[in-house]
């Protein structure tokens, strides 16, 4: 079992710790849906190691980007919530063409040029931040770790 734990585990340490900024997936990530024509559910999944801070930066900057993908360039956010115990934030945001009169109002193009979560290294991300590489390093562990405790026939692996 020990073993098995580790298998899982190291993985995890090679490729780093803080959720980066991508679509989500099995490790976390920005997600949105479209409510209504306007409206917007957008959030982000991450783990314990990225800070309340980040987690606010990518869901800026994510609802900036559907902002302007829209056509649109202005954003509000309506509600916020943060769930526990995994580190996630989802909020409810409208968006608008011309600046409303209200306050808190977001400009989507002033967050695209001042926030920039993607300078993580590019080689990093690609290899490291892949859900299949960690699955293909996991399961590479435990069929060495299986093998030599007997746990795994090495039968089941020859070809």
């Amino acid at each position: 079992m020990k073993k098995a734990l580790i298998a899982i585990v190291i993985p995890y340490l090679i490729t780093g710790c803080a959720t980066t900024y991508h679509q989500k997936n099995l490790f976390g990530g920005y997600y949105e849906q479209k409510i209504e024509e306007g409206i917007y559910n957008v959030g982000f999944d991450s783990n314990f190691f990225t800070s309340g801070l980040t987690i606010e930066n990518y869901i800026n900057y994510r609802c900036a980007e559907i902002v302007i993908k829209e056509g649109y360039n202005y954003f509000l956010i309506n509600s916020i919530e943060h769930k526990q115990p995994q580190p996630r934030s989802r909020l409810r945001m409208k968006i608008y063409k011309d600046k409303p009169s209200i306050d808190n109002v977001r400009d989507a193009n002033q967050i695209l040029n001042n926030i920039n979560p993607k300078r993580t290294k590019k080689v990093l991300k690609v290899l490291f931040y892949n859900p299949y590489v960690i699955a293909s390093a996991s399961v590479f562990i435990l069929i060495i770790l299986g093998q030599e405790t007997g746990i795994i026939d090495p039968w089941i692996i020859d070809f």
